[in-house]
């Protein structure tokens, strides 16, 4: 019947609040990763316990997660991966910038390291 309003349509999308303050939203984000980092830096005796431990990336190709590792207190790490064009790649983007970083062309099923 043409007479009849149409239904309204619900969106399975939660609805938006119009008064949440989107501005202030990015400092928060910005206050909680803050907070969030400070939280990692409050136990000391967890940055000196990353300092002993040894840290194996298996398949790190051309990934930054060896360096963020780093970054974040793992300075003893070894990277491997099987592409000798990722790991020649690797050592030279960090051969200055971080020269403890150490990558290895290895087969992740013939592991060879030195006992």
């Amino acid at each position: 019947n043409s007479a009849e309003q149409p239904k309204e349509r619900r969106s399975s999308q939660p609805q938006r609040d119009d008064d949440d303050d989107s501005a202030g939203a990015a400092g928060s984000s910005a206050e909680a990763t803050a907070a969030a980092e400070e939280k990692l830096n409050l136990n000391p005796k967890l940055n000196d316990r990353k300092k002993q431990l040894k840290v194996l990336v298996v398949g790190c190709g051309i990934s930054t997660l060896s360096e963020q590792l780093y970054r974040d207190g793992f300075t003893d790490s070894v990277s491997i991966d099987y592409s000798k064009a990722a790991v020649d790649m690797m050592n030279r983007t960090y051969a200055c910038s971080i020269p403890d970083l150490e990558f290895k062309r290895m087969d992740v099923l013939e592991l060879k390291f030195p006992a």
